[in-house]
């Protein structure tokens, strides 16, 4: 027998092979069904020989084994319910952030709306902790050819689009073959590399590939959403329109206001929701989208609380503008926490290298970190040149002040300064004179370092209040001589105002040596900065802002460790058991902090606690964080005989707050103090009536 090609030219090829018969059929007729497996609708031996797949990668091995039960990087027993609202910061194909006149997301006229992907499934889902690796949500599994050019695609039993009607392989077909032909320009580039997508029966779909196409074109095809063959029967797939598709997916339109607002509303009988690519994620009952053609505009609905999330892109408005109340209590970006994550990141090996990127929102939170760490890096190094210069001049005036919040604790409990975002510079100072902004060591301080570009805060400061300066640069300076400068009690009855501070309890605060910026300083011991951080967070809000939580847990790990004798007999001597216990309570609750069990119910056990404490940890959550009463209450309460009592003496408190109180927050004297009672409830009104979402403080914001 002989087989060549064809004649003529150098690349003639002629085999002479000896032969039976029998050896002649058999070929023919292998090369007979070899033709007809190139058909359409038919699959070679090879692929035939393949096994099934519960995902694929473009790199080689899967992460997870087929009987994973979820991926690592969520939650699986998270809760469901709520709202999340947003503007958007992702958009794909023709979507825009700003507006949209569509709800065909997959097309090139018209201008979608954002997140109409939630509404569709889709063959395979992303894994964002891989490289790039998909596994299965409405196909079961994948079987792939030896030269990978043929996927068939197993779909699961039970897969059902929102109307009820059941998924199948010719929905799955004819999706791809006419986002092939008619969809996106960026679909449609992708797509030239597959030939079609067909339906070998009810539950399989084939999917072929020309040769030498890219690593990433069948994950991009497993990726596209499914639409209902039935419904486009009807409809004109390629036409821009109001009208809501009929979907497969997690979520589906609830209600939208073209150019303004969608919202979508979780399925709840999705027949996803069990999946192991599904567990722990779309947990919201409602995700939103606001639209704003003016990005200026949308700040300003972000701070009214029109929506909930905001991805910034301008670093003017990032240093300049998030400094309205609910940033300054607690409620808004963690901006501050980032830099110790870009440590920790790195520490971990959490893929913040270039090379070891999985993903686009990898990439993003990477280059945020950096970012982060970078900036934070810089500034550590003028907030050490600041405290230099203040030391200095203070140690020179003769005044050896104990440094107190982030400058302190980034020179103690933390690895490296830039660990940790420093608000500012914070110093206790011990004098002689009663101390206030306007006489003792305060005065003296501010005089010393009046040089070095420092002006008062345009915030007025009451009498006996911290002096608060700023720098030059921008970085804030408080003097105080009063350890807490938070609602007091001196006397058994009385309340006052005061904090307590080195003048008033004898030998003061324990504290220890350090090094600040290369100087010689004092800080408090570990036991009395976890109380002075704890303390400040109580009476700083609602939990406070997070890094309290970070700077607590930073003391509690360090070595040495936290005296707890030391601590329970400090905060006895300044009646501050209740805010600490709380907040200490939180920590074991929520971080599992460990601080010691015997500890903790000394600091909330009501024994030797008498009601004048017990109703001042109460005045004071009310008034530093300006909450109502029942949340107050919930905050301060105890194991406590007369609740029926506190709960009115918290009534009473919020509606007409205690002269001594006002006093002390306001340095209001005289006949002028019953205007404080008029105006406070018409302040709040109005600030309720214009939807403003501040409130106020009674003491600094924690630094």
């Amino acid at each position: 027998m002989v087989v060549g090609r064809e004649q003529g030219g150098e690349d003639g090829i002629a085999l002479l092979i000896r032969a039976s018969r029998r050896c002649v059929l058999r070929f023919a007729a292998g090369a007979a069904a070899g033709a007809v497996a190139g058909r359409p609708g038919f699959m070679t031996p090879a692929f035939a020989q393949g096994a099934e797949r519960h995902g694929i990668s473009a790199f080689g091995e899967l992460k997870y084994p087929a009987d994973f039960r979820h991926f690592d990087y969520v939650a699986a027993e998270a809760p469901k319910g709520g709202l999340f609202s947003q503007i958007g910061s992702t958009f794909q194909f023709n979507q825009n952030p700003t507006t949209f006149n569509s709800l065909n997301s997959f097309i090139f006229k018209g201008v979608a709306a954002l997140g109409m992907e939630m509404t569709f499934a889709t063959l395979m889902t992303r894994a964002f902790d891989e490289r790039d690796a998909m596994y299965g949500q409405a196909a079961r599994a994948v079987r792939i050819s030896d030269d990978g050019l043929v996927y068939r695609f197993v779909l699961r039993p039970g897969t059902l689009f929102h109307d009820g009607s059941e998924l199948t392989a010719h929905d799955v077909a004819f999706s791809l073959n006419i986002l092939k032909e008619k969809g996106h320009p960026q679909i449609r580039q992708y797509l030239r590399q597959m030939v079609a997508a067909e339906a070998a029966d009810e539950r399989t779909a084939t999917v072929r590939f020309e040769p030498g196409r890219a690593r990433d074109v069948p994950l991009f095809a497993a990726g596209l959403p499914i639409f209902s063959r039935v419904y486009y029967d009807k409809q004109p797939f390629d036409e821009s329109t109001l009208d809501i598709p009929l979907g497969s997916g997690p979520y589906k339109v609830a209600r939208f206001e073209a150019n303004r607002f969608i919202e979508y509303e979780r399925v709840r009988d999705w027949w996803g929701a069990n999946l192991p690519t599904s567990r722990g994620r779309f947990n919201f009952d409602r995700v939103r989208y606001e639209f704003f053609r003016d990005r200026n505009v949308g700040f300003e609905g972000f701070k009214a609380k029109t929506y909930l999330f905001r991805e910034e892109f301008t670093s003017r408005i990032w240093a300049t503008r998030y400094e309205f109340p609910a940033i300054r209590d607690g409620r808004g970006p963690v901006r501050n926490l980032l830099p110790l994550l870009a440590r920790n990141a790195e520490r971990f090996g959490l893929g913040l290298a270039a090379e070891g990127r999985p993903g686009p929102h990898d990439r993003e939170l990477a280059e945020l970190l950096r970012a982060a760490r970078f900036r934070e890096e810089l500034r550590a190094r003028t907030v050490a040149r600041i405290a230099r210069q203040v030391l200095t001049a203070l140690a020179d005036a003769g005044l050896h002040p104990v440094v107190l919040g982030g400058l302190a604790l980034v020179h103690t409990v933390y690895d490296d300064p830039a660990d940790r975002h420093c608000g500012g510079i914070h110093l206790l100072l011990a004098g002689d004179e009663p101390g206030g902004a306007e006489g003792g060591a305060v005065r003296r301080s501010a005089d010393a370092i009046a040089r070095f570009d420092f002006r008062p805060s345009p915030a007025r400061t009451p009498p006996g209040r911290p002096l608060r300066l700023a720098h030059a640069t921008g970085l804030p300076l408080t003097l105080q001589d009063r350890l807490f400068d938070v609602p007091q009690v001196r006397g058994a009855t009385a309340p006052s105002f005061a904090g307590s501070g080195l003048a008033d309890a004898g030998s003061g605060p324990p504290t220890v040596p350090c090094q600040i910026a290369g100087l010689p300083a004092r800080v408090l011991s570990p036991a009395a900065a976890l109380l002075w951080t704890c303390v400040r967070a109580y009476f700083g809000g609602p939990g406070g802002p997070p890094a309290w939580a970070a700077d607590a847990w930073m003391i509690l790990r360090a070595t040495p460790g936290p005296d707890w004798t030391d601590l329970l007999g400090l905060a006895e001597r300044h009646r501050l058991r209740r805010p600490a216990g709380s907040m200490l309570a939180w920590l074991v609750e929520r971080l599992d902090a460990p601080v010691p069990g015997e500890a903790l119910d000394a600091l909330r056990s009501p024994a030797g606690e008498d009601r004048t404490e017990r109703r001042l940890a109460m005045l004071g959550a009310i008034h530093a964080a300006r909450a109502a009463p029942a949340s107050a209450w919930r905050r301060a309460r105890g194991r406590s005989p007369d609740e029926s009592g506190a709960r009115w003496f918290a009534l009473r408190s919020w509606l007409l707050p205690p002269g001594d109180y006002l006093r002390w927050r306001y340095g209001v004297r005289g006949p002028l103090l019953p205007l404080l009672w008029v105006w406070l409830p018409i302040r709040w009104l109005v600030r309720r009536a214009v939807g403003a979402t501040g409130r106020d403080y009674t003491n600094a914001p924690y630094l």
